[in-house]
């Protein structure tokens, strides 16, 4: 019933941006007098247009559905003393963190989950959702949860939500475009065509490769949310949460969801070829990586 939910909002997301495409379309023709044609310029301003306006959509939504998709209960200080002291806790690490990074003032949430994870999403630094799931609440201890929480407001610092939004539109424009620019074609007789086909087949192709560019950054964006855990509350903490994880990880199913690229937890991660295709880099090598880096 929960992934119904979610495949749900899903589509009513991409219907909303198809109807805003078409929108813009009808527009240029009926008011700009903008013939819509097959030629490159064309097929590179589609690409352009209905890809941004689909990350634009994302992103504005991307609080509100992920308040939907996990049933998200919002902390607040009106509602704080219904919580157990470990959530009044939680409220309370975030909300300090907040105000050493000189943060708004995230909207803070728990959801029910077994597996040890928590996020950061929302359009901007000022409308932010910082979600723990109860399961890594329960099982981790204050200095843990410190440093995972540190590690989500450092992505919001960081502003990674609307970078890999805008890196999501760089990559899905190109894959578009050049791969129907590839398609088309022409022969003696000077007559054009297009080859589906083709298309698929280098969209494909340039959609893996430039998935490497893409998760390489948000490998290196983790890294980089770890380090600001770490100067902002020492090493501990976050070196704590990575080793609590690496220990509990073992029979936790993770759930590779539309969110998964958000949480701090992702498996404990491949080595080898199959890292290359991972958002995430190995616990193991982020824990070397914070006893290794000066402060």
């Amino acid at each position: 019933m929960q992934r119904l939910k979610r495949v749900s909002l899903l589509v009513i997301t991409n219907a909303l941006i198809m109807l805003g495409v078409y929108i813009i379309i009808f527009i240029l023709q009926r008011y700009f007098d903008i013939q819509i044609g097959t030629n490159v310029q064309w097929i590179l301003f589609y690409g352009v247009i209905i890809w941004f306006w689909g990350s634009l959509v994302s992103l504005y939504f991307s609080k509100g559905m992920a308040k939907r998709m996990y049933n998200i209960q919002i902390v607040n200080k009106k509602n704080l003393s219904s919580f157990d002291p470990k959530i009044q806790e939680f409220y309370s690490i975030v909300s300090s963190i907040a105000i050493k990074q000189n943060l708004a003032h995230p909207e803070i949430g728990i959801y029910e989950s077994g597996e040890p994870n928590a996020f950061a999403t929302g359009p901007s630094k000022t409308s932010a959702l910082v979600a723990a799931s109860t399961w890594l609440l329960g099982q981790m201890n204050t200095q843990e949860i410190q440093g995972v929480m540190g590690h989500e407001m450092s992505h919001i610092s960081n502003g990674d939500m609307v970078t890999m939004t805008l890196l999501q539109w760089i990559m899905n424009t190109f894959v578009f475009t050049l791969s129907r620019v590839l398609a088309m074609g022409g022969n003696n007789e000077g007559k054009s065509f297009y080859n589906p086909w083709i298309a698929i087949a280098g969209q494909l192709i340039f959609w893996t490769l430039w998935s490497l560019v893409v998760n390489q950054f948000s490998q290196h964006r983790e890294y980089k949310a770890d380090e600001g855990s770490a100067k902002l509350l020492g090493k501990q903490p976050m070196i704590a949460a990575l080793e609590k994880l690496s220990l509990i990880w073992s029979g936790v199913k993770v759930s590779h969801d539309e969110l998964a690229t958000l949480k701090i937890f992702w498996g404990i991660g491949s080595r080898g070829l199959k890292q290359l295709f991972s958002t995430h880099p190995t616990l193991q090598s982020r824990i070397e990586r914070l006893k290794s880096i000066s402060l």
